[in-house]
């Protein structure tokens, strides 16, 4: 197995030299996306791990990103939090837009709209602590949130130390709710709430349809979609507001 990292407009060398029998690509961005369409042209077995192309047919493994949003945005509405805000992520990355969609089509479902001031855009772009400006100014509103779905662990342990810096503390004044269940989340001050998928699995399946096309039993495009399950920690309490 060769690793290799992605650059723009560059096929990498292991490829160009023939090195390689099928390539597995980690994650979606552009330049991550043009290399996929690339290689799919050249008719190189491909699979995409953690992201999709949905234009182009090619085999995939992603979590179920929309369930588990809705998990936790209905778990949120369970415990009874009306005013419930949404820190999204850069919609150049298709898993964290279908968690999003996933949050909002529970709010809908359920009856819990977000209202449109808690529907923090990601700007945290080029910041190391994601999440971290979404929570400062969400925390700035005259109505303050009283519970947040982040859609990664990274951006909600950003928002949780916004949350602390503003003298407040999660759950009691904020819930939390994340996704990706890192480990950093489980070790967080509180133990983070968060959506829980197989990454092992993921790898797995990975692996098995990249041999199936190398070996010619795969002939046509598969996403294969991993069960996504909420993780209830302590970021997350009932709440009478």
């Amino acid at each position: 197995m060769l690793l290799a990292t992605v650059e723009k407009g560059r096929m990498p060398q292991s490829v160009q030299e023939n090195q390689t029998q099928g390539v597995i690509i980690l994650g979606g961005c552009p330049e991550n996306d043009a290399l996929a369409l690339e290689l799919h042209t050249l008719g190189i077995p491909l699979v995409l791990v953690d992201t999709y192309i949905p234009h182009a047919p090619i085999s995939s493994v992603v979590p179920d990103n929309e369930w588990g949003a809705f998990q936790a945005y209905e778990h949120l509405v369970k415990l009874g939090h009306k005013r419930i805000a949404l820190i999204e992520g850069p919609p150049k990355y298709r898993t964290l837009v279908d968690r999003r969609w996933g949050a909002l089509r529970a709010a809908e479902e359920l009856g819990v709209p977000v209202a449109p001031e808690y529907q923090q855009p990601s700007i945290s772009s080029g910041y190391p602590q994601k999440g971290y400006r979404e929570m400062k100014q969400l925390l700035s509103l005259p109505n303050i949130p009283t519970a947040v779905f982040a859609v990664s662990d990274r951006a909600a342990l950003g928002a949780l130390e916004a949350i602390k810096e503003a003298g407040l503390r999660s759950p009691d004044d904020i819930a939390l709710i994340g996704f990706d269940d890192l480990a950093s989340a489980e070790s967080a001050s509180p133990p983070l709430t968060s959506v829980h998928y197989a990454r092992e699995q993921m790898g797995v399946l990975a692996f098995d349809s990249l041999m199936a096309q190398i070996k010619g039993k795969e002939q046509i495009a598969v996403r294969q979609i991993v069960p996504s399950k909420l993780i209830i920690r302590a970021s997350t309490r009932s709440t009478h507001v």
